[in-house]
């Protein structure tokens, strides 16, 4: 029986960290270790850790200085014996004591590097990315399906990641920003993934937390970093599998999106002239790294137009957008 490693970063989780354990050390498969790493905790969460480690010899307690998420899974990923890895959200919990049991055993095919939920529940409702399963799949096909779900899919839970290779490649967690993280972590892996399986189960309940780190307010400067990492991967994405999805995902999603997300926080917030004109310097160059027409992903005028001018003209663009947040 392979050893799994399971972490559950932690910050601030005391309502739901119970339930969360339980459904952990309560599993059919009993082969895991579980690393708590308890980023920074201002409330008992840590105290709640520790009451289970001592009952359970499975169970790690690691105490961290508050650095984020991110960093909480790379302590973890770097304390992991395991040779496969699973992720768990402290506010999340496993619905069904099989769970590992499904993913493990889509692991024991020969060659599997990846093993992934066809789905997960959220709010009571279940969502299914995958209509097959208990059979591998070639990347392209996993792709194609878990990035149209980019709102949520290309987070690190629901799948066993294999620890070897993630060690190997040096995979992790960026720590300098806390804008899609998760994101960057899964596309460097899936770079390297030759034969996922999905696996017969969508029993990862996610819970949404509007007070959790992914609802939170964040400065422009997470949404530049986050891009310029993301399109570090979209030349070898494009290269290799050329679908629509890829740049449904890299254009329509990230570089539309948080472009706008950015314009809107640069005019919302008190930004000097120059940090803004630099700010913006600094999307044209990602918008030349572009061969698709973004104009495509924009769903109105305005929209169009602000992208057009955050291309060719910055004083204009500038002006503009200053006599719009004025009027609002």
């Amino acid at each position: 029986m392979p050893l799994i490693t399971v972490i559950v970063p932690i910050y601030n989780a005391e309502n739901y960290l119970d339930k969360c354990i339980c459904s952990i050390i309560n599993q059919t498969y009993t082969n895991f270790e579980l690393l708590l790493i308890n980023d920074g905790s201002t409330d008992s969460s840590d105290a709640i850790c520790n009451k289970y480690a001592f009952n359970d010899k499975r169970i790690k307690v690691y105490d961290i200085e508050n650095h984020g998420v991110g960093h909480a899974r790379n302590v973890g990923i770097q304390q992991s014996k395991g040779e496969w890895l699973a992720f768990v959200d402290s506010d999340d919990y496993l619905g069904d004591s099989d769970y590992l049991s499904h993913l493990i055993k889509g692991c024991s095919y020969a060659g599997t590097d990846l093993c992934i939920t066809k789905g997960y529940i959220k709010s009571n409702k279940e969502r299914n990315v995958f209509t097959e399963s208990g059979c591998g799949f070639d990347t392209g096909y996993i792709l194609k399906h878990i990035v149209g779900y980019n709102d949520i899919y290309l987070s690190p839970w629901g799948r066993l990641y294999k620890s070897s290779l993630i060690k190997s490649y040096n995979i992790e967690f960026p720590e300098d920003f806390h804008y899609a993280e998760d994101c960057c972590f899964n596309l460097e892996y899936m770079l390297h993934v030759s034969k996922p399986y999905i696996a017969d189960t969508s029993a990862y309940y996610y819970r949404e937390n509007v007070a959790s780190i992914t609802h939170s307010y964040r400065p422009y400067h997470h949404y530049l970093l986050c891009l310029e990492k993301l399109f570090s991967y979209y030349p070898m994405y494009r290269k290799f599998y050329d679908i629509k999805e890829i740049n449904d995902y890299f254009i329509g999603f990230h570089l539309v999106g948080n472009s706008l997300s950015i314009l809107q926080e640069l005019y919302d917030k008190p930004y000097k002239y120059k940090e803004r004109k630099l700010t913006i310097r600094e999307l044209r160059g990602l918008f030349n790294l572009k061969d698709v027409d973004y104009r495509v992903y924009c769903n109105n005028y305005v929209n169009r137009l602000k992208l057009f001018l955050l291309r060719t003209n910055f004083p204009l663009l500038n002006f503009l957008l200053k006599v719009r947040a004025a009027c609002r």
